[in-house]
């Protein structure tokens, strides 16, 4: 008689169900960055995702920062101590950032990304995987939807893994796809910041350091005539005095150290002088690497 075979069970939740994961384009720049920055023979690079989960059952991704890690075909060993440090100072910085996933720059889903999102699982408890293929490759070809020409981009998705486990031994997780968004509401709001109703989109410019500089000094020296105005209309006594806003010039005033004017100057030359040497510094640094790079290709 033949044996009929056992059926086993396998079954599988999630500790809070996800629906979406939205991600700023921050994240997603500082993902391409960590890839730019990989060592020489890393197929791939790993990190932690920061955000919230919304009461609507969406993940939504604010920050990240990256994990070392090795991987080979035998072992995936993760810097436990980098990544509690950096959770910590991210914590402390941003109390309202949590835990949420984590990022890898490979679509494909082998054991290892099991491994690597069982460990976020205990990190996060409900933990998303969000994957990006920075290769240039991996472009799609301009397509045309609904008349209008679509700009290409580097495939980017989103995955929730459902812990597998037969009766009760736990075997891994099956990774689930969900929807992904990208926001541009922080990108667009930059350019309209940037951009008047005389000047066009293409003649949007960033500011140099020295201008900013410069407008920063505007400010403060537009606030201070707005403080001495203010001072001398209660002096002459055509403005009723505010004892909180005394209070607060009184703390300000004392907080600035008492040094002489010659001395306060001398400390500016000295910290420009300083400046401008390492700024020397640097351009001959890049001058003789650039002779280098030349006498190497030469050879």
């Amino acid at each position: 008689m033949d044996s009929v075979p056992q059926l086993i069970s396998i079954k599988g939740s999630l500790a809070q169900p996800i629906d979406a994961v939205t991600l700023t384009p921050l994240v997603y720049f500082s993902i391409l960055d960590h890839f730019s920055r990989r060592q020489e023979g890393e197929k791939r690079v790993i990190g932690t995702l920061l955000g919230k989960v919304r009461p609507d059952k969406v993940v939504e991704i604010t920050a990240s920062f990256p994990v070392p890690h090795q991987e080979t075909d035998e072992t995936v060993a993760v810097d436990m101590d980098f990544h509690k440090k950096m959770s910590m100072l991210h914590s402390r910085a941003n109390p309202k950032e949590q835990i949420v996933g984590w990022y890898s720059t490979c679509e494909k889903l082998d054991q290892n990304s099991v491994l690597f999102h069982e460990f976020y699982q205990t990190e996060a408890g409900t933990a998303v995987h969000v994957t990006v293929n920075p290769s240039l490759k991996a472009l799609q070809s301009p397509t045309k939807k609904e008349g209008k020409s679509v700009v290409p981009s580097l495939p980017l998705h989103a995955y929730v893994g459902t812990p597998i486990s037969i009766q009760t031994q736990h075997i891994g997780c099956q990774f689930q796809q969900i929807p992904l968004h990208l926001e541009t509401a922080s990108l667009d709001v930059l350019f309209r910041n940037q951009t008047t109703e005389s000047s066009p989109m293409s003649n949007v410019t960033m500011l140099s350091d020295f201008e900013n500089i410069e407008l920063s000094i505007s400010r403060v020296l537009a606030m201070l005539n707005d403080i001495s105005a203010y001072v001398e209309a209660v002096v002459d006594k055509e403005v009723v005095p505010n004892p909180i806003v005394g209070r607060s010039l009184e703390n300000a005033l004392s907080s600035v150290p008492n040094i002489d004017r010659e001395q306060f100057e001398n400390m500016i030359n000295t910290s420009v002088q300083d400046l401008l040497m390492l700024v020397y510094l640097s351009n001959l640094t890049k001058t003789q690497l650039a002779i280098a790079e030349n006498l190497n290709s030469i050879v």
